[in-house]
């Protein structure tokens, strides 16, 4: 199979349009030539301190953060993909605690092994603004996920919350990255290169941006009274609430199972007054076709149902429109989902896909049905891109097949990553590849 990514232009051609197109092999084959290989043990550590984190840093080839959340048959794809090089899983749990909070600049620093829960514990009227199903995560799992949950349509993409970071790079260097500021432009901003994957180095501690706690919090559900183009008509009332004006702090499309429904989520932050008024108007946009009524749901219930973090999950970025063909074509796979409408990421779960596995070949029967999954998508996207040059409209303004492959949280996979600038910033932070656990088997090495 091939996979082709759309890009609008580029710097030799900055006003021409055209589409780049680039050959990827079979995700299903990529990992088959090391499958047969019987499964090692790992060796695992828990530093205490510094000096000797940077020893096994150093004296590693691969190095893995490791967490209570890896499944079997993640671990045994990471210890087929290592080949001879040695691995050492590091548990960062040692590496906890508030470091620095400015609570008048609402910026606080943590360790990067602190949980989420004590996190907001430690903050004086301010939240980080993560989703509370989050809260069992340390801070180091929950950037390497990429995803802050339901709560990012408001408050900004986990990313933009990021202000800087301290890390080991793959020598063993301590290097420190981004301000403690929100407005820095002092040299590169390689902080958000952590945010939702594993290639640079090992986190130490994060300065992040804080907001204040809400005083009332509201929660919405949207509800087709037709089970006919559920994601259409919920993507449609979506697109007409975000261009209201309407200030969400979550509002995303949400399919839980074969057996639910589509729903959209949606919550109101601010002072009471302010969040009774914004309820008021997102009730009167009930229509015949979409129906809105308030959650009964405690906030813990709700993040608890509706925000869950799915480590195991294939991530698209597409525009609303194309998210609606996306939806229908899901329909077959009977897949959780989840789509944000601000952002423009479409989440799907795979646990459904895990749970009908067994045996040792599993990772290969895995990565076959992904790649099925993948096909399906890809004819929607290939589909609306030819329909679109033959209406002479061109592809949709920012729509390229770009998707992301996960496994407890750790990125595999990525159509869209590879680029020449994150190829030389990886030699220059670890050019030993101690981070790079899936490089040489994807690359072919």
């Amino acid at each position: 199979m091939r996979y082709i990514i759309s890009c609008p232009g580029n710097f030799a051609q900055p006003q021409g349009k055209f589409f780049k197109v680039e050959y990827m092999p079979s995700i299903s084959t990529l990992f088959s030539a090391v499958a047969k290989t019987q499964q090692r043990e790992a060796v695992s550590f828990r530093p205490v301190g510094m000096v000797e984190l940077v020893r096994l840093v150093q004296s590693t080839q691969l190095v893995l953060p490791f967490n209570s959340q890896f499944s079997d048959r993640f671990l045994y794809l990471v210890d087929q993909a290592r080949a001879e090089r040695d691995l050492v899983c590091l548990d960062m749990s040692a590496f906890c605690g508030l470091s620095e909070y400015v609570v008048s600049d609402l910026v606080a620093e943590f360790q990067a092994g602190t949980a989420l829960s004590f996190v907001q514990e430690q903050l004086t009227g301010q939240i980080f603004p993560v989703s509370s199903a989050y809260a069992s995560l340390s801070l180091l799992e929950i950037f390497r996920l990429g995803d802050g949950g339901l709560l990012e349509t408001g408050y900004g993409a986990l990313r933009s919350n990021l202000l800087g970071l301290t890390f080991l790079d793959g020598s063993g260097r301590l290097v420190k990255g981004g301000g403690r500021v929100v407005k820095n432009v002092t040299g590169y901003d390689v902080t958000k290169l952590f945010v939702g994957n594993h290639y640079f180095g090992l986190p130490l501690s994060y300065f992040m941006r804080l907001f204040a706690k809400p005083q009332a919090r509201r929660f919405f559900f949207g509800h087709t009274r037709s089970k006919q183009n559920q994601g259409r008509t919920l993507l449609d009332f979506a697109s007409r609430a975000l261009s209201s004006g309407i200030a969400f702090s979550a509002l995303e499309v949400v399919s839980l199972g074969p057996e639910d429904n589509c729903a959209l989520v949606m919550s109101f932050d601010g002072p009471s007054v302010y969040v009774d008024e914004l309820g008021a108007k997102v009730l009167a946009l009930s229509s015949q076709e979409l129906s809105v009524q308030e959650a009964g749901h405690s906030e813990e219930a709700f993040f608890a149902d509706y925000d869950s973090p799915w480590l195991d999950r294939l991530d698209l970025f597409c525009s609303l429109k194309l998210a609606s063909q996306l939806i229908e074509a899901l329909a077959s796979f009977s897949l959780p989902f989840r789509y944000r409408p601000a952002h423009g990421r479409l989440t799907i779960s795979l646990a459904g896909l895990l749970s009908r596995l067994s045996g040792k070949d599993g990772a290969l029967e895995l990565f076959a049905s992904v790649e099925q999954l993948l096909g399906s998508l890809f004819q929607v996207f290939d589909k609306a891109r030819a329909k679109g040059k033959a209406l002479n409209e061109g592809i949709y303004s920012f729509d390229r097949f770009a998707f992301e492959l996960r496994f407890s949280g750790l990125l595999i996979f990525s159509s869209d990553t590879d680029s020449y600038y994150c190829g030389r910033l990886r030699e220059a932070l670890d050019p030993r590849a101690r981070f790079d656990i899936f490089g040489t088997v994807l690359r072919g090495g």
